[in-house]
């Protein structure tokens, strides 16, 4: 049987599957073929991730970020890390400067 043949078919009957997390997971660990062809299906809709354990969910939104970034080109990288520092930096000045204004902390020191 020709490969693309065979894939096809898988293709087919993992798409019957598309709503069956569980086993699509399970078919990640069969082989390479079949890996690919769940990986698409599961990556299809990847942001509505269904899990009762809400305190699983924000693990999960932590580990798709960190996939999509490290798929990125180094200099997308570099960029999205100044980016990140510079935001940091801004909200570090802003929270400093809003707080210092709120009370003055240094007239309640004996």
């Amino acid at each position: 049987m020709p490969r693309q043949l065979i894939f096809n078919c898988l293709n087919c009957v993992f798409e019957i599957l598309e709503y069956d997390k569980n086993t699509l997971f399970s078919c990640l660990l069969v082989n390479r073929q079949w890996c690919d062809i769940s990986v698409r299906i599961l990556w299809r809709d990847v942001w509505n991730f269904q899990n009762d354990d809400y305190d699983y969910k924000p693990y999960v939104s932590t580990s798709i970020v960190n996939t999509l970034i490290s798929c990125l080109p180094k200099e997308s990288k570099d960029l999205l890390q100044f980016f990140i520092v510079t935001i940091i930096q801004n909200l570090h000045c802003l929270i400093i400067h809003h707080f210092s204004k709120l009370f003055q902390y240094t007239e309640s020191i004996e």
